[in-house]
């Protein structure tokens, strides 16, 4: 092997990736329990990151990555002097170093492994830390002196005179050697027993092995089909014997009767003949086809107890931990509350329950959006929460459990602010969502499922973490999209719990086969509460919309072929098949005209040119051969819905053929042709100001549908424009961005208290982010 060529470096890289990776992840958690214990607790703790820091420091040298190997070395430096007790971190030190764990982790990720001069800042602040000099990182109450260049040898301790030899005794004769006991095994380590492979052959092994399930279906389809002509040999073996002594009798008839006419005698004598050779293949047949039947059967049965067990051997190699999904959950909500100025404790619980990678890999953006969301909605600020009776530190609790043998759910809680029914009413109402009279009828736990809509968000401004209406909406999709359900509960004095109910593994499902019209689909079988029969007679229509009563419930009833937009059939029977399906506490029963089978369904994409398609999420192939759609049961809801007119619509008013005007304020010439290019680009009417004076008097001489304003201005700033546009009676109403580089916390409380509707930083600038966000206030 050429070990500096090019393949060999890259191999060798990508094992340092990975190496560093789980040096990093034990990193960052020794670092979060370390702030949470005790001084005289910590030893052990500091023990292990700097191992880390040395390990890592190592790694690094060897595939030459020497900006990582500086900054292990200057964390390793600050470690050491934690284990000597010469320094105590505080908060201000452990975010130093947490942000060289962060820039470590991108120096990781990237292609070359080298930084700029970040890298020289955080070394220093690295080496401040060190000598105690860092701002409110106070050395350790007995403050060492300076430390020399090189640690001073100890002094030699002062000899002691020997003891005196002992008196000379006779020495015991030498007893017989014991034998030595039969050396055991020795015991493999479960390093030893485990080895490194990428997860694509995993992927690639596991979708061979879920080949092997339609190998399965199709001996299954071809044993059904074997079945059924056995069946028939049957029964045209019993007629067969019911007319044999009539054969016999016209056999014997024919050799002795001189009536028939030649040639009518030889045709009768041949079709005997026919007869009585077929009752001879009959029964060798009956017998070769009851021996093949026997024999598919039982091969049949043995490859699926090996297929099954196949598919189950290697689910369970896929399945992972959800600490590899928690375990970014500590480092994150120490992030998002210290930055918000929020003590938050968190809990995890049910860490090592194991479920599919995919899923936890699907799971992960929905998941950090919930605990996002748990930290700048729910958990209030320690004074906040003081004036309310509540402990200063906020709690976060996430559970995990298996709830059955092939499900899991995630509990994730928090003590903060409840979520205000009535408040998600107001905003479903503004946004047209749902009309007043619907908001009424509504009870709380209905309205509560509505912060899953598109567009609804409750929080009292936009900004780059929350408030665009689309987060949770994304969040229900993913989950739907994998099966799962999502329910949420509030309550005034106890908070927000969220339920999320998952599949333990993505391979294979069951699956509904019933028939539309010409058309056959698989509908999932845990989304499927009852399977029954209706009389017609008994659908009753309620607000134009035909509803039926189960189990004392009354619910849609619609057809599931309109949903897909199948052809209409003619039937006009008395009795209807129906599948009461479920989205969360939602029912609808969707009929059908036939119900097949149910059975064991592998999941197969649509290829990227059909990546999303409306009510459908993938395909199976049955026994057959035969390609048939399985549906997005989360999807037919919404389509029923809109095929119902289950919530009616308020109608918005006809848009103006003249375009919304804004009025942009910044006094900086660039930033103020930037915005208004975007602006124009997309189809507004832009006017522009210099600074607060110019454009409140320009407010009170025009009209406009939205003030983009910049924050630090002469004369008047953003802030007080806002407050002045707020006071004014006409201008109360004007949706406010504010656009500009302050991006401290409290910027953005000053923002929300003087009323803007958005707040944008300009470091995290994105045009296709502006332009939702006008779009979302003004249409």
């Amino acid at each position: 092997m050429d070990f500096n060529s090019e393949a060999f470096l890259q191999e060798l890289l990508e094992t340092f990736r990975i190496e560093a990776k789980e040096h990093l992840q034990s990193l960052t958690t020794g670092l979060l329990k370390l702030e949470k214990t005790d001084a005289d607790a910590q030893q052990p703790l500091i023990e292990g990151i700097f191992r880390d820091a040395h390990s890592l420091k190592g790694a690094a040298r060897a595939v030459d990555m020497a900006d990582i190997e500086q900054l292990c070395q200057a964390m390793e430096d600050v470690f050491a002097c934690c284990k000597r007790g010469e320094l105590t971190l505080t908060p201000a030190g452990f975010d130093v170093l947490h942000r060289t764990l962060d820039t470590v982790g991108d120096l990781v990720d990237s292609e070359t492994g080298e930084g700029g001069s970040e890298i020289t800042g955080l070394i220093k602040q690295l080496q401040a830390l060190e000598a105690g000099e860092l701002s409110d990182a106070p050395q350790s109450a007995e403050s060492p002196p300076p430390k020399p260049d090189a640690p001073a040898a100890p002094a030699p301790p002062v000899a002691e005179p020997p003891p005196p030899p002992p008196e000379e005794v006779p020495s015991p004769p030498p007893k017989p050697a014991p034998k030595k006991p039969a050396a055991k095994p020795a015991k493999k380590s479960a390093a030893e027993d485990t080895i490194r492979i990428a997860t694509a052959k995993l992927d690639s092994l596991m979708l061979q092995v879920e080949e092997m399930l339609s190998v399965k279906l199709a001996l299954h389809q071809q044993y059904t089909e074997l079945r059924d002509m056995v069946t028939l040999l049957t029964v045209w073996k019993k007629m067969w014997e019911k007319v044999a002594p009539d054969v016999r009798e016209l056999k014997k008839f024919a050799a002795t009767t001189e009536l028939l006419p030649a040639e009518t005698a030889r045709t009768l004598e041949r079709t005997l003949e026919f007869l009585a050779f077929n009752s001879g293949r009959l029964d060798a047949i009956d017998a070769t086809t009851g021996h093949l039947l026997q024999h598919v059967n039982d091969t049949g049965r043995s490859l699926e107890t090996m297929v099954d067990s196949l598919l189950d051997d290697m689910k369970q190699i896929l399945l992972h931990p959800f600490s590899l999904l928690l375990d970014m959950v500590p480092k994150m909500v120490r992030d998002l509350s210290r930055s918000q100025g929020k003590i938050v404790d968190l809990e995890i619980h049910g860490a090592g329950v194991e479920i599919d990678r995919r899923i936890l890999e699907e799971m992960r953006s929905p998941f950090i959006h919930l605990i996002r969301n748990a930290i700048d909605h729910g958990i209030e600020k320690p004074d906040e929460r003081e004036r309310k009776g509540k402990p200063r530190a906020g709690s976060v609790n996430i559970s995990v459990f298996q709830s059955d043998a092939n499900k899991v759910k995630i509990v994730l809680s928090d003590d903060g602010k409840w979520i205000d029914v009535a408040r998600v009413k107001q905003k479903a109402v503004q946004q047209g969502i749902l009309t007043p009279a619907e908001t009424e009828a509504m009870d709380d736990e209905a309205a509560m499922m509505l912060i899953f809509h598109s567009a609804l968000s409750t929080s009292p401004i936009i900004t780059e973490i929350s408030g665009r209406g689309l987060g949770m909406a994304i969040v229900q999709e993913k989950i739907h999209a994998l099966d799962g359900q999502i329910a949420v509960v509030s309550n005034k004095n106890l908070g927000t719990v969220f339920e999320i109910t998952l599949p333990i593994s993505m391979a294979t499902f069951r699956g509904i086969l019933v028939q539309c019209g010409k058309i056959r689909v698989i509908v999932p079988t845990n989304s499927v509460t009852r399977v029954t029969r209706i009389r017609r007679a008994d659908i009753k229509t309620v607000e134009n919309k035909d509803t039926i009563a189960i189990d004392g419930r009354v619910m849609p009833v619609v057809s599931l072929g309109a949903v897909l937009e199948l052809p209409a059939g003619d039937s006009q029977a008395e009795q209807i098949t129906v599948l009461v399906t479920h989205v969360g506490d939602e029912k609808i029963a969707f009929a059908v005209d036939r119900v097949l089978k149910e059975q064991e369904v592998l999941v197969k994409g649509l290829g990227p040119q059909l990546m999303r398609v409306r009510n459908i999420t993938g395909a199976t192939i049955l026994g057959s051969g035969e390609v048939v759609p399985i549906v997005n049961v989360s999807d037919l809801f919404k389509s029923a819905v809109t095929l119902t007119g289950a919530h009616t619509q308020t109608q918005k008013p006809a848009e103006s053929a003249e375009p919304k005007s804004i009025l942009v304020v910044d006094d900086s010439i660039t930033s103020r042709s930037l915005l208004q290019n975007v602006l124009e680009a997309a189809g507004y009417r832009v006017t522009t100001t210099v600074d607060g004076v110019d454009a409140f008097t320009t407010l009170r001489q025009e009209s406009f549908d939205l003030l983009v304003s910049d924050v630090e201005m002469p004369r008047m700033n953003g802030f007080e424009l806002t407050a002045k546009v707020r006071a004014d009676a006409r201008l109360a109403n004007l949706p406010v961005i504010l656009v500009t580089s302050l991006s401290s916390r409290e910027d953005r409380e000053r923002g929300i208290d003087v009323g803007a509707d958005a707040y944008v930083v300009k470091s995290n600038f994105d045009q296709t982010s502006l332009l939702t966000i006008i779009e979302r206030l003004i249409g």
